[in-house]
């Protein structure tokens, strides 16, 4: 069970000791299996179980959406006039893709 917002973990727990561990995610590529309602990482290590095939997709996609908003983000807060006027498009686009593979629409 997690802690409600804002709850301290009391250190030397299980649940504090899981929570530092988890400060990074698997790197992608993930992957949803074909076969099974698991979901594998770069290495086709296991990472998670999900019985809604839905919910898979959007897990499986999760480490590309987050690569995409860094990067969108970024290139957002430092680029000015018809650099980001380009930039615009360019990120709609991706970021259309990628939401399109994460409703399954790819």
């Amino acid at each position: 069970m997690s802690p409600r917002h804002g709850a301290k973990l009391p250190k030397g727990s299980l649940a504090h000791a899981n929570l530092q561990i988890m400060k990074t995610h698997t790197p992608g590529p993930w992957r949803k299996s074909n076969i099974s309602p698991h979901i594998y990482g770069p290495e086709n290590e296991y990472l998670a179980i999900c019985e809604n095939p839905l919910n898979a997709r959007l897990i499986a996609v999760a480490p590309e959406l987050l690569a995409i908003l860094k990067d969108g983000a970024f290139q957002l807060e430092r680029l000015t006039g018809e650099n980001l006027s380009i930039y615009s498009r360019t990120f709609s686009t991706i970021a259309r893709a990628a939401i399109a593979k994460a409703e399954g629409n790819a």
